[in-house]
């Protein structure tokens, strides 16, 4: 009895905090929603609690809005974040946000000389740009976290919905009055994806390594008692 305890400790340490000893810890002790005009700033640590360095792909600037907390691979180390009433997972919706244009989308794609030159630096075989363009957003947003380090960073979130910045998309939660809700983050970087596109920084050391999996953050109370409108 007590190695099966043993077993669902570790396996509870490990889904909390990933396998490879990363944490994502929400710094707010509440979310609060209590106008139509509110819109919350949901601020979060990720902690390398290892005795490592590593390699974090992460876009700390927003969320991803897919429904199915799938990222693609042209958007990977995009967090997601979820909502749970009470102990239940809540289904997300999503959808095309008007009030954002493709445009605005494609001015932030490099350019091809960018590429051609990322691809002369470090290296890369593939001759299919779509390969070399994920490569180069990939590495644009790859970090590294040294031991016992952390980083800090912030997002709005305008419940119950969510429009990002860097697609024309939307995520949408149906939120009531006053029921149990919490909120929390997790970073997904698929190992597959990490192993095809992934390009090491030019003068890394061997200690090194890359963060792969999923990791879970601590779970806050999200208040929703929005009485002026939904």
């Amino acid at each position: 009895m007590k190695f099966l305890l043993l077993i669902f400790v570790i396996f509870l340490h490990q889904s909390f905090y990933g396998q490879n000893g990363i944490e994502i810890k929400i710094i707010n002790d509440t979310i609060k929603k209590n106008s139509v005009f509110d819109v919350n700033n949901v601020c979060y640590d990720i902690i390398n609690k290892s005795d490592k360095p590593y390699y974090i792909v992460i876009d700390d600037k927003e969320f991803n809005t897919a429904a199915d907390e799938f990222v693609e691979d042209l958007f990977l180390g995009l967090p997601d974040y979820r909502v749970f009433n009470d102990n239940s997972l809540m289904k997300a919706e999503s959808g095309i946000a008007n009030i954002r244009t493709t445009e605005d989308y494609k001015s932030t794609k490099p350019t091809d000389k960018d590429l051609r030159n990322f691809k002369k630096k470090y290296k890369i075989k593939s001759k299919d740009l779509t390969e070399i363009l994920i490569s180069y957003k990939i590495f644009q947003k790859t970090k590294i976290l040294q031991p016992k380090q952390s980083k800090s960073s912030c997002t709005n979130v305008n419940f119950p919905f969510y429009i990002a910045s860097s697609y024309p998309s939307v995520k949408i939660y149906e939120l009531e009055n006053n029921l149990p809700y919490f909120f929390q983050i997790l970073l997904n970087i698929p190992k597959e994806i990490i192993d095809k596109y992934f390009v090491m920084p030019k003068d890394s050391s061997k200690d090194v390594k890359i963060f792969t999996g999923t990791v879970y953050s601590n779970k806050v109370p999200l208040v929703y008692k929005v009485y002026n409108g939904k």
